[in-house]
């Protein structure tokens, strides 16, 4: 065995094992964060307007996650950033809520965590109500 493969297979060890953790870590940083921004701009806008905008957002980040699959001009995630900004500021403007770029990008980073945040579930998780073929 040469040095590249081990040195490799010690890279790939490595990785499996510390990203977890910065993954964590990550999240335990940006949670507050966006907590924070989220109580601003709930203060700024108004709960009502704010709860909108965030479910503006969610909605689209989900339509463009859905439209990555099948358009290959969106499947990379700045151009779904991209799209997703540009048809949450469009809707916002219809609606008559004017924000700026950070408050449209707070909303998109808030919506793209909630939508991907990965705690456990809590309680039994219940049996699918299918079965499988020929299983």
């Amino acid at each position: 065995m040469d040095w590249g493969e081990i040195l490799t297979q010690l890279l790939v060890v490595a990785i499996t094992v510390f990203l977890p953790v910065l993954i964590g870590l990550f999240i335990a940083w940006v949670r507050p964060i966006l907590k924070n921004l989220d109580e601003n701009l709930a203060n700024r806008l108004g709960q009502e307007q704010w709860n909108l905008v965030k479910v503006l957002a969610e909605q689209f980040v989900l339509a463009a996650e859905q439209q990555g699959v099948w358009d290959t001009m969106l499947q990379e995630g700045k151009d779904k950033k991209k799209w997703v900004f540009n048809k949450l500021a469009e809707q916002l403007k219809q609606q008559g809520i004017d924000l700026d770029f950070d408050a449209i990008n707070a909303a998109i980073e808030a919506a793209v965590f909630q939508i991907y945040d990965t705690e456990p579930v809590e309680g039994p998780v219940e049996e699918p109500a299918y079965t499988l073929i020929g299983g």
